[in-house]
């Protein structure tokens, strides 16, 4: 029998309500063909916002949302970067907070536009040949990133890859059986100062070359004009696509699911005549110097 359930996990605060629903949006619209479950941790108690994204998708999708609340207590002795939400360390916690029952699943950032199928997921396995074992989690490399390991490396990290978690498939059997979120937060205290993106940071030090790695179509920068139109866009960095001065070449596609959403009517942010000018000095500067096409 054909596997097509996928299970999604996501995290959010307060500020990423908005950019959940399109992202669950654009996988919805392009994977109608796959049975999907999606659990949101957060923290966010009552929320008129999120209830309201929660009805969209059981209204217009059937889709009823699996959503779990982080408690405090695995906290109580981490420290929390001022620049940092607490949502920032619950990825670490995946294992923990999804039921048992799920064996694993697609992690997904909320700064994200899908444009194709992730059905590869539905019967993608974590044995890596190279390797020769089962992984914990599939991942793409960052090939840019060698500030990151440097920075690491110097506190200790002994690093040699690093990887994106904006986007994994996670193991959470093997997550649970090796007790990893115990092993990540101890990470994240023992490192502390040195961390800057810290999930990515932890989990970069504690999984280290242990990871399968995924095709780039998966987890690909939105900042860059690709050859092939990515499977999954990520517009990280402090740029996103809801302000006004974001000038992503794919900026359209995160707006073109944000108008199938009950939050379609919702403004950018920081529109005012000094961003307009910035946003115009921006884009005039990029027609002088284009950076070329990436390859996927």
């Amino acid at each position: 029998m054909e596997n097509n359930l996928l299970n999604i996990f996501f995290v959010l605060d307060k500020n990423y309500i908005v950019p959940f629903t399109v992202t669950l949006t654009s996988i919805l619209e392009n994977n109608k063909d796959l049975e999907i479950q999606a659990f949101v941790l957060h923290e966010l108690g009552h929320n008129d916002t999120l209830e309201l994204a929660c009805k969209f998708f059981k209204d217009k999708y059937n889709l009823e949302i699996a959503s779990i609340s982080f408690e405090d207590k695995y906290f109580n002795d981490f420290h929390i970067a001022e620049h940092i939400t607490k949502a920032g360390y619950f990825k670490l916690l995946l294992g923990q907070m999804i039921p048992e029952s799920v064996s694993c699943g697609l992690y997904i950032d909320c700064d994200i536009a899908v444009t194709g199928s992730l059905k590869e997921f539905c019967t993608l396995d974590f044995y890596d040949d190279a390797k020769g074992e089962e992984t914990p989690l599939c991942a793409v490399t960052d090939v840019r990133a060698t500030k990151e390991i440097t920075r690491l490396n110097k506190a200790g990290a002994n690093l040699v890859s690093y990887f994106n978690t904006g986007v994994f498939f996670a193991n959470l059997k093997k997550w649970r059986a090796d007790n990893a979120a115990e092993k990540m937060i101890a990470i994240g205290q023992q490192y502390d100062k040195n961390l800057v993106y810290v999930d990515q940071d932890v989990m970069n030090v504690y999984f280290k070359t242990n990871y399968k790695e995924l095709n780039d179509k998966y987890n690909a920068d939105a900042a860059v004009k690709h050859v092939q139109l990515p499977v999954i866009l990520h517009y990280h960095g402090i740029s996103k696509p809801w302000h006004f001065v974001d000038n992503s070449p794919y900026k359209h596609i995160y707006r073109k699911y944000l108008k199938m959403t009950p939050f379609k009517n919702v403004k950018q942010q920081g529109i005012s005549l000094e961003n307009f000018a910035r946003k115009y000095v921006r884009w005039f500067r990029q027609k002088l110097n284009p950076v070329p096409d990436y390859t996927i």
